[in-house]
């Protein structure tokens, strides 16, 4: 397939060099440099959740005891 494209001047005279070095098209190199970049995956960082102290004054570890204390309390002002 034949496309015009616009590349940074880095890269084109990453893959001019490379074209000659290998003897091959700068098209050719450039097509290399996209195949290796499309079989490239990123690393990704495992995500760890970052907590900090509120001062809370109840254990809130378990979501449904606090649910289930907070559907047992009386509405503000009927004490």
């Amino acid at each position: 397939m034949r496309l015009t494209i616009r590349v940074d001047g880095e890269v084109y005279a990453a893959a001019k060099e490379e074209a000659a070095a290998r003897g091959v098209s700068i098209g050719q190199a450039i097509n290399e440099f996209a195949r290796v970049g499309l079989k490239h995956t990123p690393a990704v960082e495992p995500f760890v959740q970052k907590t900090y102290p509120m001062g809370m004054k109840l254990d809130c570890t378990n979501i449904a005891e606090v649910l289930d204390l907070l559907d047992n309390e009386e509405p503000y002002g009927d004490h």
